[in-house]
């Protein structure tokens, strides 16, 4: 009885085949390509939303500080505990986050409605190169990262970051110092990630069971879509997840180096899922854009909010306001405790 013994040079032969008969030959340097590659189109994305970013902020939603549903004042009675206090401090906060979100959201899906001219043509060269990607790019991207070994272990080691190591880590790390070194624009940095996360994963979502795009590891072509077939290829979402967290942390802390470091890290993760066979190029390439559009538009949302409230307060205390500004109006007071929840509207 014979055993057959295993080949290597027959055995490389067969993983650098690709289809259609046509040889590849892996290359030792193709982790730092294809890293290169994305890093320098992370660069080159970052670089157009941070000239849109620098247009002046836009004006609230409805011109009650950009907020769909009513505001509710923290009011705490000099009787209160501290346990009340914390429990209607922390119901307050909890109740903007989510006026924010819904009025945020609503905000980005009827943008449309306002565009002009170059944002029609930012949306059509983003079309227009993920078009090139899908049919120049993504199958020869592929077959050339795929059967390196070293890119494979590249993408497993580095994939906890895309999957939520990222945002625990830097939500984290800034709520510790906003709190204990007492810095305002951390703990609002914390805020924006949530939000940005939030809203950007739904489009994410939204986009990916709407094209059907089957994943490269199905063996299907770069071009095979089937919508609402349960394929979501289309954007990638561990990739998104970082382009939203680099498009925060770039435009709450704007220098160098963190710039090099957000967008170096979320190109590193969209190579990573190209090095696992689990992501198209072109895949990365939408991520990116959906990631970095939706995050500086969330910051210049909340900045304009922010602005809105600051000058309504200085006329006010100027007498310089409006009559509809100085008029007395309803206010909303919340409070919370581990046994009971009130909600008080004063006329």
């Amino acid at each position: 009885m014979t055993t057959a013994r295993a080949d290597p040079a027959r055995d490389a032969s067969r993983r650098c085949t690709r289809r259609g008969g046509l040889p590849i030959i892996p290359s030792r340097s193709m982790t730092s390509r294809v890293l290169a590659l994305c890093v320098v189109a992370a660069v080159l994305l970052a670089t157009a939303g941070e000239a849109r970013a620098s247009d002046p902020p836009a004006p609230g939603i409805d011109g009650r500080f950009g907020r769909v549903m009513p505001e509710w004042d923290y009011a705490p009675g000099d009787d209160w505990s501290l346990t009340r206090r914390i429990g209607g401090r922390g119901a307050k906060i909890s109740w903007d986050f989510l006026n924010d979100t819904v009025s945020d959201s609503w905000w980005t899906m009827s943008a449309p409605a306002r565009w002009g001219w170059r944002d029609w043509l930012l949306v059509g060269a983003a079309a227009g190169a993920t078009t090139g990607l899908i049919f120049l790019v993504d199958e020869p991207l592929r077959d050339a990262a795929r059967d390196n070994p070293r890119f494979w272990e590249f993408g497993e080691n580095i994939r906890w970051v895309g999957q939520g190591g990222a945002l625990i880590g830097l939500t984290g790390g800034l709520l510790l110092s906003g709190i204990v070194l007492d810095r305002p624009k951390d703990l609002d940095t914390v805020k924006l990630l949530l939000e940005s996360a939030l809203i950007g994963h739904g489009y994410g979502l939204a986009m990916k069971y709407t094209a059907g795009r089957y994943r490269p590891r199905t063996g299907s072509d770069a071009r095979t879509f089937d919508p609402f077939s349960g394929n979501v290829s289309l954007p990638s979402g561990e990739a998104l997840n970082v382009f939203l967290l680099a498009g925060v942390m770039t435009s709450q802390y704007p220098n160098w180096p963190v710039r090099i470091l957000s967008y170096g890290v979320a190109g590193a993760v969209g190579a990573g899922r190209i090095a696992l066979d689990a992501h198209w190029g072109s895949d990365i390439f939408v991520s990116a854009v959906i990631g970095i559009a939706v995050s500086k538009t969330i910051v210049k949302l909340n900045r304009s909010r922010a602005q809105d409230r600051e000058a309504k307060r200085r006329l006010e205390l100027k007498g310089a306001a409006t009559p509809s500004l100085r008029k007395k109006k309803g206010r909303h007071f919340f409070s919370a405790t581990a046994r009971s929840v009130r909600w008080t509207y004063q006329f």
